[in-house]
């Protein structure tokens, strides 16, 4: 009886792993990220004057532009000294303009506005930094001030969303503006023993704002405006603290904020509240997201070593690779992703196979 007992339990087990071999052969193998180029530029290609539905903006050292998804270049401008770049326009200055133009696509002169300073451009929205660097005024189209805010201490960090501009101060002070200039948020962090804001971003709906602040117990704090006053609803402290400048940007649902810091990026789940970080080479430029595929790109610099990082949700790092230049930037539209690289611009797809 035992012997036949052995042999049921043989043939039971044995058909158990059959069955479970074949459920683990039949289930899809994991994909893996492809990047397939699609072509390369010279930002010095005769500028070509073609049909095209949407042109991405580039600035690679001295020289900004326009191209197409095709490769065309549609204008390529050089400038002497600094200069701003967005879907919308440009402005190009020095260290006097007595007042600030703003160009379009084209090269045309959409508006002047009678403000000596430093333009800001984010899309359509345009700011000029006064000078002294306390203060800053919005631009309408028609070159009119239509309002500004004047501080003592210096502007450290500033962003600009859809509906409201964030701006952060070197003693410590975040606020938020609608586009009529009311403020909406206006309070000192505090909870470091030198104050000075590295970082903000704002939500695309406004009513968000997240900042990396101080120095010696440094932050990364969010707030959401609740009853016209502010409400902090995550912080975490930074172990190993920057002094440099960050990028602080949201998801394009508001859902997630991204944020660079000394080892890499940091990411905090506003649904949640959960935060994690991913470790980077260099120090971050550029975070820009493709709300088609999901994945969030990084670019960072050491020297003249850039990498670009690959991110999927919520924080999986998917891919890195690197290059070399002394100048570069990001653009992320769907499957697509743009390179610039000194004087040349290249397409890449990614996707998942």
């Amino acid at each position: 009886m035992e012997h036949k007992k052995k042999i049921k339990h043989i043939i039971i087990l044995s058909a158990v792993f059959c069955i479970l071999y074949l459920v683990l052969a039949l289930r899809p193998t994991a994909t893996e990220l492809y990047f397939s180029p699609q072509w390369t530029v010279s930002i010095d290609s005769p500028v070509k004057n073609s049909p095209h539905e949407k042109s991405i903006p580039f600035k690679l050292g001295q020289k900004l532009g326009y191209f197409t998804e095709d490769g065309d270049i549609l204008l390529c401008v050089t400038f002497p000294y600094k200069a701003v770049i967005s879907e919308y326009g440009f402005s190009t200055f020095g260290t006097a303009n007595r007042v600030s133009d703003f160009y379009s696509q084209k090269n045309e002169l959409l508006f002047s506005a009678d403000l000596q300073g430093f333009p800001y451009l984010s899309q359509d929205k345009a700011y000029v930094f006064l000078p002294g660097g306390t203060s800053f005024a919005r631009c309408l189209p028609s070159g009119k001030e239509a309002w500004r805010y004047e501080y003592y201490a210096p502007v450290s960090a500033f962003a600009s969303g859809d509906v409201s501009v964030c701006a952060g101060f070197a003693d410590g002070k975040i606020m938020s503006f609608d586009d009529s200039g009311k403020i909406t948020q206006d309070f000192f962090p505090g909870g470091s023993n030198y104050n000075v804001i590295l970082g903000a971003g704002i939500s695309h709906d406004g009513k968000t704002i997240a900042c990396l602040s101080g120095h010696d117990r440094q932050r990364f704090i969010v707030s959401q405006e609740e009853n016209n006053s502010s409400k902090i609803i995550f912080h975490k402290y930074i172990e190993n603290e920057t002094y440099n400048q960050v990028p602080v940007k949201f998801s394009a649902d508001d859902s997630v904020v991204f944020y660079g810091f000394s080892e890499g990026l940091g990411l905090v789940n506003l649904r949640t509240h959960k935060s994690s970080e991913i470790k980077v080479k260099g120090r971050i430029i550029q975070i820009e997201e493709s709300e088609t595929t999901g994945f969030i790109f990084v670019l960072s610099r050491n020297g003249n070593t850039n990498t670009i990082t690959v991110v999927e949700p919520f924080a999986n790092r998917a891919a890195e690779f690197s290059f070399t230049a002394e100048h570069s930037f990001i653009h992320a539209d769907g499957e697509d992703l743009y390179t610039g690289r000194d004087n040349k611009i290249s397409k890449l797809t990614v996707s998942r196979k």
